[in-house]
């Protein structure tokens, strides 16, 4: 792992902000993947119903 990465034990998290920042995104997913092979993805506009029923579903 880079110097930089996160600490054993820290879930990455994604901002998933306007298609302007698709470069950076992309970046941002490919490190979390690579790093941690998952992260927790924010501001993706899912609605709070629909993952509070896929949280009670895990």
């Amino acid at each position: 792992m880079a110097q930089d990465s996160l600490p054993l034990g820290i879930i990455p998290t994604v901002d998933m902000p306007a298609p302007s920042w698709r470069g950076d995104l992309v970046r941002r997913l490919v490190r979390a993947c690579a790093e941690r092979g998952f992260f927790k993805a924010v501001n993706h506009g899912v609605p709070p119903r629909v993952s509070a029923r896929l949280d009670a579903a895990a």
